[in-house]
């Protein structure tokens, strides 16, 4: 499937409590374009992961609509139109490498097989070995598809958590601070694996950080989030050469993003 479009229109959410709502989003309008690489950042709290679910369709808005090529998420979703990769790699520990990458599409048949399973265009067969190979061969672990998720490192956990989000070749690809929980030498070797598989199939990604620099190494646009409740309070048009290297790191340009990101954070705040 070809890359595709979202739009988020005047989008708010409130979660109920027991002593009072807690409003978390408010009035949050933006679009990523097709095959657009969009981050989302803003201090902790303001509601990033929180629109993040909403744009894929595992959270309703209290207010406003978000549109995924002028469908609902939930359709969108099933229609298996999105991928996701949580701050966890979310591995099943009894299932190898290639079971868990090949997780989704056994979902997909399985829905597919019951009189009121979403539509999606995925036959129920099998799984294609080639095509799951090509993906672990992708995010360098080939070698591994028969190890159980225990015996890898963290990034090595998360690649499969890429791989598996892959798998059906979705058009979007939402993404809630990936590398987080990683140590800074691994979280820059994912962020060069992630340039390499964007640029080589450019999905719509919207991506979320706490990272400003990595946001400006990652994007075409960044979005800053106020605190809680978040509203949009900057966006950044990222004008730097790909692929995005040290040497583009230590550019004036670069600095000056860094700069402006680092300044709308501190005026919301």
């Amino acid at each position: 499937m070809t890359a595709c479009s979202v739009s988020l229109e005047n989008v708010s959410h409130s979660f109920a409590r027991e002593d009072g709502s807690l409003h978390v989003l408010n009035d949050v309008s933006l679009d990523a374009g097709a095959g657009e690489f969009v981050s989302i950042v803003g201090p902790s709290g303001c509601g990033k992961s929180t629109l993040l679910r909403i744009i894929g369709g595992l959270v309703e808005p209290s207010a406003g609509r978000v549109l995924i090529d002028g469908e609902e998420p939930r359709r969108a979703q099933r229609q298996m139109k999105v991928g996701y990769v949580f701050q966890e790699p979310a591995l099943l520990p009894w299932r190898s490498v290639r079971q868990n990458v090949e997780l989704p599409l056994e979902v997909g048949r399985r829905n597919a097989s019951e009189p009121t399973g979403p539509v999606h265009p995925f036959p129920a067969e099998p799984a294609d070995g080639a095509k799951t190979g090509a993906l672990l061969e992708l995010v360098g672990l080939a070698d591994f598809e028969n190890y159980p998720p225990r015996q890898l490192s963290g990034g090595m956990q998360q690649r499969v958590a890429i791989a598996r989000a892959l798998s059906f070749n979705p058009p979007l690809l939402l993404m809630d601070e990936p590398f987080g929980a990683l140590d800074e030498i691994t979280r820059e070797a994912m962020r060069l694996e992630l340039q390499r598989i964007w640029a080589g199939d450019q999905k719509t990604v919207l991506f979320v950080t706490h990272s400003v620099r990595e946001a400006i190494l990652l994007s075409d646009r960044v979005v800053v989030l106020s605190p809680r409740p978040g509203r949009v309070v900057a966006t950044a048009e990222i004008d730097l050469p790909r692929p995005r290297d040290q040497a583009v790191e230590d550019s004036a340009e670069f600095l000056a993003y860094l700069d402006e990101l680092r300044g709308a954070l501190r005026v919301a705040a």
